[in-house]
């Protein structure tokens, strides 16, 4: 993946408002490229998970998620 911005790559589009502390930001035909590529990648990520910890599994991870976050959290402190 590309480390340049997404202006630069051309998924975006900044031009100047009515005034100079606004700019417009829009996406570009290239960008809407990209998001319906992130989408269909993000799709078929979900899927592999799915089929391999059941989509009951993959429904309880925030729970898990939270879990192990404030299981953190005081160890954090301490550093």
């Amino acid at each position: 993946m590309s480390r340049m911005s997404p202006g630069r790559a051309g998924w975006i589009s900044v031009v100047p408002g009515d005034d100079a502390r606004q700019r417009i930001v829009s996406i570009t035909p290239s960008g809407e490229v990209m998001i319906d590529h992130a989408r269909a990648a993000w799709r078929m990520a979900q899927r592999q998970i799915e089929d391999t910890l059941s989509a009951t599994t993959v429904m309880q991870l925030p729970a898990h998620a939270d879990e192990v976050m404030a299981r953190r959290a005081p160890l954090l402190a301490e550093a």
